[in-house]
């Protein structure tokens, strides 16, 4: 039988048990339930979603009127909600795809978190250029309109033939630049190239070409050709060249100050990962190494 004395010391234990339970519920509750929303944890948001820079965010955080401002919160809310319930529901466990998923997101914060902390110094971007001037070469670019004649067509016999008897209709009608479109056969791409590089018309034409416009007369008003691309042949107006040339420092130092703090990002990213790393203990099972 239970005494008085154990009823009553049951009972205390009961109600503080009860008690107990009440507050850790209450404190998951707090902390699990409570979303704060502040102005790290929006750029973050944006960071992921958008892949807002620092300073884009805050320029843009400043302007936002009441009503975007809402959206920006609530978006950043709902996100918040899904990935505290999957996280809840331990969904990331087995699911390859919301796994990698979480890396990618964690790599995003440690990429904005680094990217707030690098500094460079006028001397380091200019040591940058010296020893990387080859990445800043500006290549040969070109002008020109192009009347073209398909080898696949006509075959390369009778497309340059074709191409001959345009050369004198164009040249003895003086039919301008403008005029070229509509002529000839259809081109895959362009009838019109303003100033574009020779990476670009090898691209369209071929190396073959490029090297063939590279010695070609500069005219407003004179066709030129034919000239074998590796579509066919093509007769042009070449109105303006550019040689290629190694730029100064001030025409590139907008791209010298983007390239170099993508490298330097990049190697702290990898100090930071590789710290975070060094903080967890790395079991390797022996089944890992069977044979």
């Amino acid at each position: 039988m239970f005494s008085v004395k154990n009823i009553f010391l049951y009972f205390v234990l009961l109600c503080l048990g009860a008690a107990v339970m009440y507050f850790f519920i209450h404190q998951e509750v707090t902390d699990d339930k409570t979303i704060v929303v502040d102005k790290e944890s929006l750029y973050y948001h944006s960071l992921f979603r958008y892949g807002t820079k620092h300073d884009s965010f805050n320029d843009s955080l400043g302007h936002l009127d009441g009503e975007h401002l809402d959206d920006l919160v609530a978006d950043y809310v709902r996100d918040e909600v899904m990935f505290r319930e999957a996280n809840h529901r331990e969904l990331g466990e087995k699911d390859s795809v919301i796994r990698a998923w979480l890396i990618e997101k964690m790599e995003l914060l440690v990429h904005g978190m680094m990217l707030e902390r690098v500094v460079m110094t006028e001397d380091e971007k200019r040591a940058h250029f010296e020893e990387n001037k080859e990445d800043y070469f500006i290549l040969p670019n070109y002008t020109f309109a192009h009347v073209f004649f398909d080898s696949k067509k006509h075959g390369a016999k009778h497309a340059m033939e074709l191409a001959h008897l345009e050369r004198e209709d164009l040249n003895q009608n003086d039919i301008g630049f403008d005029d070229a479109s509509g002529r000839g056969d259809l081109f895959k791409y362009h009838t019109f190239y303003t100033k574009r590089n020779s990476q670009y018309v090898a691209n369209h034409f071929g190396e073959d070409f490029v090297n063939e416009i590279d010695k070609a007369p500069i005219s407003h008003t004179h066709w030129t050709g034919p000239y074998a691309s590796n579509k066919g042949y093509h007769l042009i107006m070449l109105t303006a060249r550019s040689e290629g040339r190694y730029p100064n420092y001030e025409e590139v130092a907008d791209q010298v100050t983007q390239d170099l703090q993508t490298i330097k990002v990049a190697r702290v990213n990898q100090i930071k990962i590789e710290r975070l790393i060094d903080s967890y203990t790395v079991v390797i099972d022996e089944t890992v190494r069977s044979k």
